[in-house]
């Protein structure tokens, strides 16, 4: 399946931006691989831009490209502030 367009492509609007973040992440995760996930959250960190992003974050340029590498396997609480720098949040549902 071919990727998507980059969100920065098509969104310009900040809390626009944040809802198809949140959108893009969504459905990788609807897809039950932690990979797909981790591919969406890079795709999201380059459309933001990866040194804007790791300076917001307070993490190292070369730290944040090895936490979104392919087969990486970040720390949650590493993934909650990115999610966080990129406008969105964790929310658990019932089924």
């Amino acid at each position: 399946m071919p990727s998507p367009a980059p969100i920065s492509d098509y969104v310009y609007e900040p809390s626009l931006k944040a809802c198809a973040v949140a959108r893009q992440l969504n459905m990788a995760l609807a897809g039950r691989d932690p990979n797909l996930f981790l591919q969406a959250l890079s795709e999201a960190a380059r459309d933001k831009g990866i040194a804007k992003l790791a300076m917001e974050a307070g993490v190292g340029r070369e730290s944040l490209y090895k936490t979104l590498a392919d087969g990486a396997k970040p720390r949650y609480d590493t993934v909650l502030n990115l999610l966080h720098h990129l406008g969105v949040k964790v929310v658990i549902e019932a089924r």
